[in-house]
């Protein structure tokens, strides 16, 4: 059964779905999503989550960790987490770091607010009002964040305490409810309740990993397929490729891009995984390496020397048959207007040493 926070949830996503609809844009953004989500890779993937899914929670029952009671909260769990982690995964570069966050983010104390906050809701008038009330202020949070002027820096100050000052009421009242009625909280349900999304999300990281593995693969084939039009080469391109990186989906994609930018990718195949190699071989060496200033820097270090203010390099790689290694990070806008002012970051140098 629906709390009335989902019930209101509802609500507005029904009013939505119906505004949209009642435009004609709307209607074709509706249809376009429909359409992509019908489509067989997507569809396949989606049949293939929901079965992952159904054996998790066959495993977990059998664990006395999951009972029918938890439908619900298995939905809901589905429809929140599942996509947005997937859509996370696509679009992060380090991977690494995003399954260990995923990781991670399950025994934060926010997990245990965000339980305690929905355990109690407030009623369904006052739920419906709420949340467009929160949303909006959300939005207009996150708009502010990252822009420089005063008054932009003004109002996301003042969203943000607004925003504080909600989660306080609405986590203080939900505490106020469990002290009111402890007999009732402290049950095996709520418990279950508790514990099934964080061994959900848990359980569903080995998925993410062989996803993460699949898609690789996937942009990684669909790049030989437009460099090798022979069948014969193709199928020994791919399986010399799955030999040689299996599980090592970094390497993988620069080992492809790195490819697909040689002359004669077919006389060249070896040469390729030969630079990968040597760059791998590179890294370990000189990743703790000093050197000398007027020699140049490390080049590992060269490239991530403006991480931290949000210009990121992609990988340090050769860029020409001749000894000469590149890193450049997309240009980044610090100006508003027609002619804006952008900001990119780039270095060249050798496999062992950043010289400009």
């Amino acid at each position: 059964m629906l709390n009335s926070r989902e019930e209101a949830f509802g609500f507005w996503i029904t009013v939505l779905f119906f505004y949209l609809i009642l435009k004609k844009e709307g209607r074709i953004a509706v249809l376009k999503l429909t359409k992509l989500l019908l489509g067989k890779k997507i569809l396949i993937i989606f049949l293939i989550i929901i079965l992952y899914l159904g054996l998790t929670t066959i495993f977990l029952n059998y664990l006395q960790l999951w009972n029918i009671s938890q439908a619900k909260n298995t939905t809901l769990w589905f429809l929140t987490y599942v996509f947005s982690a997937i859509s996370k995964l696509i679009s992060v570069k380090n991977k690494y770091s995003f399954f260990k966050d995923t990781f991670l983010e399950s025994f934060k104390l926010v997990v245990i607010v965000e339980f305690l906050s929905g355990v109690y809701t407030f009623p369904f008038v006052i739920e419906i009002f709420l949340l467009p009330v929160v949303v909006f202020l959300i939005l207009i949070n996150l708009f502010t964040e990252t822009k420089k002027e005063e008054e932009y820096t003004t109002i996301y100050k003042f969203t943000n305490k607004l925003l504080i000052l909600i989660s306080i009421v609405i986590i203080a009242y939900s505490i106020y409810k469990i002290l009111s009625n402890l007999d009732t909280f402290i049950s095996k349900d709520n418990l279950l309740e508790f514990t099934t999304p964080i061994l959900l999300t848990l359980s569903f990281i080995p998925f993410l990993f062989f996803l993460n593995i699949f898609i690789a693969y996937e942009n990684t084939f669909n790049r030989i397929d437009r460099l090798f039009i022979n069948k014969k080469l193709n199928r020994n391109v791919k399986l010399e490729a799955i030999k040689r990186f299996h599980f090592k989906t970094t390497w993988l994609l620069r080992w492809i891009s790195h490819l697909s930018i040689l002359d004669n990718p077919s006389q060249n195949l070896d040469l390729s995984f030969k630079h990968i190699k040597e760059f791998q071989t590179n890294i370990k060496e000189n990743k703790n390496r000093i050197i000398k200033l007027n020699e140049g820097w490390n080049p590992q270090l060269a490239k991530d020397f403006l991480k931290e203010e949000g210009i990121e390099t992609a990988y340090y790689r050769k860029f020409s048959e001749e000894d000469y290694w590149t890193a450049l990070s997309p240009q980044i806008s610090i100006s508003k207007g027609n002619f804006q002012n952008n900001i990119s970051y780039y270095i060249h140098g050798n496999p062992e040493k950043h010289l400009s």
